[in-house]
């Protein structure tokens, strides 16, 4: 923050706040920088005049790896049509759970996979027994007709097919606070800031732990004895383990019950406690009733995954989920790709909601924050630098911008690249002779660096594959005497006996609690700055 300092306008002696991009890191970092220098003396100190802002490709590969999480197991490579199946039948070797280190490779099965499974359900909805049929319901002649009612009745195909693979998001339910949850509760986030114990200790109900933010509590008046709620008020700070309930030190062995946290008793014991010698091999309970609870919990697993809902079609779920996620995807690339700020707005939304369900908190935060920074966090200047100027156009053209913060992963490459080549042998003269490519030789050899590196390094990725249509080709004839998109109550893949997509969250109502709360730490800095 204080490099980028260097390169903020001011006016007055005043910084003239500019939007610094970057990946969620970069602004998590940038973040905590604001909180650590909320009590600079001036606007320079505060480190007013840089507001991070998150960029748009490490959410995609984020999206993508949870979405493979859903999708990709290892034991589904013997299920038809599944994305692990799929992956063995096309030959897309390097694509692994984890996708960090395959992303292209991850993220072009995904294309296949989506685009295939699009025609199969388009084949579906046409009644289309061959993908080179004509549809049964099209109407007479569309071949000749105008554009515009060629058009029209492509919109009408489209149309079909998203709202048979749509998936609904319950938005009430978002709006609920539950009130159930005690009124001080801690973010769960490592942020640099002091924290408070409450006085229930172990056996508080919220973690034990709190930040003076996430409890309310001004540090300049702090209790001597302080509970997070009435319930750990009534608590009594014992040692929670053993029949003796004392803390007799690290130095005193104990033995734990087999039974884990389903122990009906005190889970840990002291061997002496137990008047125990030796510590016996194998599992060992501590109750018979631990040993039964164990037992039981087994045999309700087992029978569990035998047993699968006769009255669902649990393989026409999974082709819908997969179908849906990877028209998500798609849809998000494709607003980069034209730039239209508007729509990834839009998808932010969403993928709030997303991120916070599938419990990733720091894109929760930032999230947020590029949320409220368009709807009054920011002045006008700044919001609409964060909608319409969230991409790079490094080649020209129409459909090629790019991400910022890909951008710059790609010049963060070609750098260590630069240094590997170089072996570390950086003398005076070396850079003497580099800054003197300057002028018409410097300008000769940037453009040559930039249509043989720049250009094929940004833009490769973007290309489509040239095999994919005939894969997408050879995955319809292999797929098609499977009625993915017909439902047939009993089915299901071995791996997912049964499986739902559901993009709600399993507790929404505790969504407006965390809105509520980041809210309101944006509202303390504010009230910082205006005050300073």
């Amino acid at each position: 923050m204080k490099i980028c300092k260097r390169y903020i306008p001011s006016i007055q002696d005043k910084p003239y706040t500019a939007i610094v991009y970057g990946d969620g890191l970069s602004c998590e970092r940038g973040n905590d920088a604001h909180r650590a220098r909320v009590n600079g003396l001036n606007p320079w100190e505060r480190l007013e005049g840089c507001e991070p802002a998150v960029q748009e490709f490490h959410k995609e590969m984020i999206l993508l790896q949870d979405y493979f999480d859903e999708f990709f197991k290892g034991s589904s490579a013997a299920d038809k049509g599944t994305l692990n199946h799929l992956k063995n039948i096309f030959n897309f070797r390097q694509v692994k759970s984890d996708i960090s280190d395959n992303f292209n490779h991850a993220w072009e099965l995904m294309c296949l996979v989506t685009e295939g499974y699009v025609c199969l359900l388009t084949m579906k909805l046409m009644e289309m027994a061959d993908k080179g049929d004509r549809p049964s319901a099209a109407p007479e002649s569309i071949e000749n007709s105008s554009v515009d009612d060629r058009q029209e009745y492509l919109q009408s195909v489209v149309s079909s097919v998203v709202q048979n693979v749509w998936h609904h998001l319950e938005t009430e339910s978002l709006k609920t606070d539950d009130q159930t949850e005690p009124e001080k509760f801690c973010c769960g986030e490592d942020i640099e800031e002091e924290v408070i114990l409450c006085g229930a200790g172990r056996n508080c109900t919220k973690g034990e732990v709190f930040h003076y933010s996430c409890a309310g509590l001004d540090t300049e008046n702090l209790p001597n004895n302080w509970f997070c709620s009435g319930t750990c008020r009534n608590e009594k700070d014992s040692y929670p383990y053993c029949t003796c309930h004392q803390d007799l030190g690290n130095d005193e062995p104990m033995i734990g019950c087999s039974a884990g946290s389903k122990c009906t008793a005190d889970e840990w014991y002291h061997t002496k406690c137990l008047d125990m010698t030796d510590v016996p091999e194998g599992n060992w309970y501590c109750r018979s009733a631990c040993k039964s609870s164990k037992k039981a919990k087994s045999r309700k697993k087992s029978k569990s995954r035998s047993t699968v809902n006769k009255s669902d079609d649990f393989k026409y779920n999974y082709s819908r989920a997969i179908t849906w996620t990877g028209l998500n995807l798609l849809c998000r690339r494709d607003a980069v790709r034209e730039a239209d700020g508007e729509a990834m707005m839009s998808h932010w939304k969403l993928d709030l909601v997303h991120f916070f369900s599938t419990k990733h908190p720091k894109y929760v935060i930032l999230a947020h924050r590029l949320l409220v920074s368009i709807n009054g966090w920011l002045p006008d200047k700044l919001k609409h630098d964060l909608i319409y100027n969230r991409t790079v156009n490094y080649g020209g053209g129409i459909g090629r911008n790019l991400p910022m913060d890909f951008m710059n992963e790609i010049l963060n490459r070609l750098f260590k690249d630069l240094l590997d080549s170089a072996k570390g042998r950086y003398t005076n003269n070396t850079i003497q002779r580099c800054s003197q490519i300057v002028g018409p030789l410097g300008e000769a050899l940037d453009s040559v660096f930039d249509s043989k590196v720049i250009e094929n390094e940004l833009y490769r990725h973007r290309r489509r594959n040239a095999d994919r249509d005939l894969n997408v080709s050879r995955m319809i004839t292999f797929l098609g005497d499977e009625s993915l998109f017909s439902q047939t109550p009993g089915r299901h893949h071995r791996a997912f006996p049964e499986y739902f997509h559901n993009d709600n969250p399993k507790f929404p109502g505790k969504f407006q609690g965390k809105m509520k709360q980041l809210s309101k730490r944006l509202d303390k800095r504010r009230r910082i700055i205006v005050n300073a």
